[in-house]
C-alpha cells in the first residue's frame, strides 16, 4: 500500500536487521539521513530493497569496509545515496543489470 515512508525509519530498521552481520565482517557505517526526507511508496518493499542494497554491499566487503548512506528532501520526494568500498561489480556483468 501506497503511503508517506519516512526514509530514516525505513533504513534505520534495515540497519538494526544487519548489525551483527556488519559487525561480523568488521563494515562501518557512515550514515547522514534527513528526518525530512519522506518518500510515498510501499514500506514493505522499501524495506526489502534496502536490505538487499546493504547485503550486497557487506557481501562484496568480506575483509571489512565501510558503508555510507546519505539521504535529502527534495522538491519532489527525497534523493538517497549509497556507496561502500566493496569489489564493485565485475565489467562483464553490467551489461545485463
Amino acid at each position: 500500500m501506497r503511503a508517506p515512508i519516512s526514509l530514516e525509519t525505513v533504513i534505520e530498521t534495515s540497519l538494526s536487521f544487519l548489525g551483527e552481520k556488519f559487525r561480523r565482517r568488521q563494515v562501518s557505517v557512515e550514515k547522514r539521513i534527513s528526518a525530512a526526507a519522506v518518500v510515498d511508496g510501499d514500506a514493505e518493499k522499501l524495506q526489502q530493497l534496502f536490505l538487499n542494497l546493504f547485503l550486497n554491499a557487506r557481501d562484496a566487503m568480506p575483509k571489512g569496509g565501510w558503508l555510507s548512506i546519505v539521504t535529502r528532501a527534495t522538491a519532489d520526494g527525497a534523493t538517497v545515496e549509497v556507496a561502500d568500498t566493496g569489489s564493485g561489480i565485475p565489467a562483464e556483468q553490467l551489461s545485463r543489470i
